[in-house]
C-alpha cells in the first residue's frame, strides 16, 4: 500500500515541477518584453566586430546585394516613420533609438536655396524648410562617450522644386541597354555635376535616393 502511495506521489511530482517551472518561465519573458528594447539587450562590440558593409560593384550579385540591402532599409525607414512618428505607440519597435524622433521645426516660404533667378518652380520665397534644435550626440543619438567628448549640432534640410530644362543633360547610358543617363548641374557634388539618375534604374528594386 505504502508503495503505491509513494509511486503515484511520483507521477504527481513531475507534471507540478514542470507546472512551477513554466509559470515562473512566464513571469520572467513577461519581465524582459515589457523593457524596452535597448534595455533588454546590453552587447558590447568588439573594434573588430563593426563597420562599413564594401560590396564588389564589379560584379552582378554584388551590385544585386547592394540594392537589395538599400531596399531593406528604406522599407524598413518608411515601416518605422509609421509606425512610431507622431503617436503614443507602445510597440518595441519604437524604442529601438534613444528617442523616438528628432525634434524639429517646420517653415513654408523659405528662401529659394538656389538664390533669385527664378530657378525654384514656387517662386524665390516658395521653398519648404526643416530645421532640428540644438541636438546632443548622447541625449538625441545615444553616442555612448565621455561627457567632454560629447557634441551639439543642428541640421538643416531646404527643399523646392526646381526650374531644371537648362541645367540637365540627357545621353545614353552605356552601362545598360534602352536606357538613358540624366546629368543634373547645378553645382558640383564629388564630381562635375550635381546628381545623374539612369532610367534603368526605374526597372529594378531600387530604394529613393537622397542628396
Amino acid at each position: 500500500m505504502e508503495s503505491s502511495r509513494l509511486r503515484a506521489g511520483t507521477l504527481l511530482l513531475v507534471p507540478l515541477v514542470i507546472y512551477v517551472a513554466f509559470t515562473v518561465a512566464a513571469v520572467c519573458v513577461s519581465q524582459v518584453i515589457t523593457l524596452p528594447a535597448y534595455e533588454a539587450a546590453h552587447v558590447l562590440l568588439k573594434p573588430n566586430d563593426y563597420g562599413l558593409v564594401n560590396y564588389n560593384m564589379t560584379t552582378p550579385r554584388g551590385q544585386s546585394a547592394r540594392n537589395a540591402k538599400f531596399l531593406s532599409e528604406s522599407r524598413a525607414a518608411r515601416s518605422y516613420a509609421t509606425k512610431c512618428y507622431g503617436r503614443n505607440s507602445t510597440e518595441a519597435g519604437c524604442s529601438i533609438f534613444q528617442v523616438r524622433g528628432l525634434p524639429y521645426t517646420v517653415k513654408d516660404g523659405a528662401p529659394c536655396p538656389f538664390g533669385g533667378d527664378g530657378i525654384c518652380r514656387t517662386g524665390d520665397h516658395g521653398a519648404y524648410q526643416m530645421e532640428t534644435c540644438l541636438l546632443d550626440s548622447y541625449v538625441h543619438l545615444g553616442i555612448n562617450a565621455p561627457a567632454q567628448d560629447r557634441v551639439t549640432f543642428r541640421h538643416s534640410v531646404t527643399c523646392a522644386p526646381l526650374q531644371l530644362e537648362q541645367y540637365i543633360n540627357v545621353t545614353k547610358d552605356n552601362s545598360t541597354t534602352n536606357s538613358s543617363l540624366i546629368q543634373f548641374f547645378v553645382g558640383p557634388f564629388i564630381s562635375n555635376e550635381s546628381f545623374k539618375y539612369s532610367t534603368h534604374n526605374e526597372l529594378g528594386s531600387l530604394s529613393y535616393q537622397i542628396r
